[in-house]
C-alpha cells in the first residue's frame, strides 16, 4: 500500500498544482473545470461499464459485438479438432461473451 502511495503522488500533486494555476485565471478556469468534469465522468461510466462485464451483466461491449458468434452452437459442425504430432490442436475465439469453438 506504502509503494502504491508513493507511485501516485507525483500525478497527484500535478493535478494539484495545475489545478491551482489554471483556477486562477479566469479564462482557463472555465476549460480546466470543463474538461475535469468530463474526463471524471468518462472515468465513471468507464468503471460502471468493467463493473457490469465482470458481473456478466449486459454492458456497451455487448452492444458493439457482432452477432454471428451468438448465432453458433457449440458442436454443430461435428467435426472433431485435429491431432497433429500427438497434440490436438482446437481453434477458439474469446469474446466478453464467452468462448465460441
Amino acid at each position: 500500500m506504502a509503494f502504491f502511495a508513493l507511485g501516485t503522488i507525483p500525478g497527484l500533486l500535478a493535478i494539484g498544482y495545475s489545478s491551482v494555476k489554471f483556477q486562477s485565471n479566469p479564462q482557463t478556469s472555465t476549460s480546466f473545470s470543463a474538461i475535469a468534469g468530463y474526463l471524471v465522468l468518462f472515468f465513471a461510466l468507464f468503471n460502471i461499464n468493467a463493473q457490469l462485464s465482470v458481473v456478466g451483466l449486459p454492458n456497451l461491449s455487448d452492444a458493439f459485438a457482432t452477432n454471428s458468434s451468438y448465432s453458433k452452437t457449440v458442436g454443430s459442425t461435428g467435426e472433431l479438432a485435429p491431432i497433429v504430432n500427438g497434440q490436438q490442436i482446437i481453434k477458439m475465439d474469446a469474446s466478453s461473451s464467452g468462448y465460441t469453438p
